[in-house]
């Protein structure tokens, strides 16, 4: 990681998603014909771990980052889930076009997705500690700063997510508006939500022997990537997730789920595929 570069501040929302949309006319790839994404069962009972384990996340036609099939209505502050890789960059390429129609964007940068290490960088918020949370190392300290697995009645308000959680509520079962948490969940270097909230896509392809601190590519010749990253853990996820030193590949550019967005990246403009 060789240039400066700024963060969103926040996970890119609903609504900044919805002008992107209706300004370019972008059809996502869940709403292209035959197109799905993954998004949470309300039929879903339980794991059932000892007879057999039934996941509380199904492939669905007909749902998007319009309607994530949260159950109740989507905001405009909520965070864009059900978004793929390939929607992102495309979100990125029309806001550096504009911006720079504009006369807002200095010449040579663009926004983008950020590389691993950027996010985790800027996950980190300056420390100079190696810590496993931003805040440190105690998910304890994390109460009233994160959005992750705790004890939140999901819809219908019978059941909270199994297995491990937070010993408190977050005040929501799934997604929390974006920067919800206030200058609490504000990390050293004023970004909000870098840790739960949404898994954040970044640029590279996934090497599953770690990150890397330049782009990483899956054909360095062709500057491929055919597996995404994600970083940051999201709401279901048990709180370990939400280390800023845990990785996840996705299966491929065009997924999406209603677990997964992005922040955007500013830097100097350089070769990404």
């Amino acid at each position: 990681m060789k240039n400066g570069f700024w963060m969103g501040r926040t996970e890119v929302s609903v609504g900044q998603f919805r002008r992107f949309v209706e300004e370019s006319g972008f059809v996502t790839d869940a709403e292209k014909p035959g197109g799905e994404t993954q998004v949470f069962d309300p039929e879903w009972d339980g794991y059932h771990l000892t007879t057999q384990v039934v996941h509380p996340w199904k492939s669905v036609k007909g749902k998007s980052w319009r309607d994530p099939n949260w159950g109740f209505p989507n905001r405009d502050d909520f965070p864009v889930v059900c978004v793929s890789y390939n929607d992102m960059k495309a979100f990125c390429q029309w806001l550096s076009e504009r911006e720079r129609k504009a006369s807002r964007l200095p010449e040579g940068m663009e926004y983008s997705l950020p590389t691993e290490a950027e996010w985790e960088y800027a996950c980190r918020g300056g420390s100079k500690e190696s810590r496993y949370f931003w805040w440190g190392n105690e998910i304890e300290d994390g109460e009233g700063r994160l959005n992750i697995s705790s004890m939140d009645v999901l819809p219908g308000g019978t059941k909270a997510w199994p297995l491990a959680k937070v010993p408190w509520s977050d005040g929501f079962a799934f997604v929390s508006p974006v920067d919800h948490y206030g200058e609490k969940g504000r990390n050293g270097f004023g970004l909000a939500d870098m840790c739960g909230g949404v898994w954040e896509f970044v640029i590279d392809h996934f090497d599953p022997k770690g990150g890397h601190e330049e782009i990483y590519f899956e054909n360095a010749e062709k500057r491929t990537v055919s597996r995404p990253v994600c970083r940051g853990g999201n709401y279901f996820d048990v709180p370990g997730n939400a280390r800023c030193a845990v990785r996840l590949g996705i299966r491929d550019v065009t997924y999406s789920d209603s677990r997964d967005g992005f922040r955007i990246c500013l830097g100097p403009a350089v070769p990404r595929q």
